[in-house]
């Protein structure tokens, strides 16, 4: 009900064209890819040239490949890394990833993946963790921001199904 009374008094204050408005819309920005990358020697700190990029945003199927891939590392016995670089996306999900992270063991730092037409890919300096991004790095068993990394802390509101606040008790979960 606030989306709607926002959106609307954003409308009436807002002499853009509802197709700017659209080009703003959550579900235009990029899913969430996750893969595993291989990277020179030492690329991702000593001993580390193998880590899972997580880039764009947490959407439904996201944590279902990053459970799929996790799944079948840990059954490997590989642990690597997970650099993220995320703009966001659905709380729930964020909050998924971050504990199949805890489950599985995994590291995570907020790093963008960078892959330069000349060379193997590599960990950036920089990367971006805004919205329920912050619930699945915090889920890593270690946590690092590279750099020049930027992680934004926003405030959540825990809407229950019949539209009002969840019980006190509830919205820790």
């Amino acid at each position: 009900m606030r989306r709607l009374a926002l959106l609307a008094l954003l409308a009436i204050a807002s002499p853009a064209p509802a197709e700017t408005t659209l080009a703003l819309a959550p579900d235009a920005l990029p899913p969430m890819i996750i893969a595993l990358v291989q990277g020179e020697q030492d690329a991702c700190g000593p001993g580390c040239s193998e880590w899972i990029a997580a880039e764009g945003v947490a959407l439904p199927g996201s944590a279902i490949t990053f459970n799929a891939l996790l799944g079948r590392l840990h059954a490997e016995g590989k642990r690597p890394p997970v650099a993220i670089d995320s703009q966001g996306g659905l709380l729930d999900v964020g909050m998924a990833m971050g504990r199949l992270a805890r489950q599985f063991g995994f590291d995570t730092i907020v790093a963008r993946t960078e892959r330069p037409t000349d060379g193997l890919p590599r960990l950036g300096i920089t990367g971006e963790c805004h919205g329920a991004c912050l619930y699945f790095f915090a889920g890593g068993v270690s946590r690092a921001l590279a750099p020049g990394a930027v992680m934004t802390i926003t405030a959540v509101d825990f809407v229950g199904p019949g539209g009002g606040l969840m019980p006190e008790g509830r919205r820790a979960l």
